[in-house]
């Protein structure tokens, strides 16, 4: 079946209720790694320091901070972070289409 087709397709309470679930189970597994990995960027960053630098100045803390290594720990959370954000829209996305499935439902049955 075509990716077209399948946006047309009706959305259903069940499945609706199954992308709320997974997409706030990964919001929160994706919040709970983002906050881990910011409390290790300030030991990460002084790991890089002294591995490359020894004790050294404020200029030599400046380059540590531009160290790959560093660069790689920043965008490692940055992309957590992403992740997490992208599945919390997604969960209040899929809730409020399920809300207002919902109330077309019950709005239809008053009518009958």
């Amino acid at each position: 079946m075509s990716t077209e087709r399948q946006n047309l397709m009706p959305l259903t309470p069940e499945g609706l209720s199954a992308a709320i679930r997974a997409f706030g189970r990964t919001a929160m597994d994706s919040r709970q790694v983002a906050r881990r990995l910011e409390q290790l960027l300030p030991s990460r960053l002084q790991a890089v320091h002294t591995k490359r630098f020894g004790r050294g100045s404020g200029r030599q803390l400046q380059a540590a901070l531009a160290h790959p290594d560093y660069v790689k720990s920043l965008e490692e959370l940055i992309e957590i972070q992403g992740t997490a954000r992208e599945a919390r829209i997604q969960y209040e996305t899929h809730f409020m289409m399920l809300e207002a499935l919902r109330s077309m439902r019950i709005r239809h049955s008053r009518r009958k």
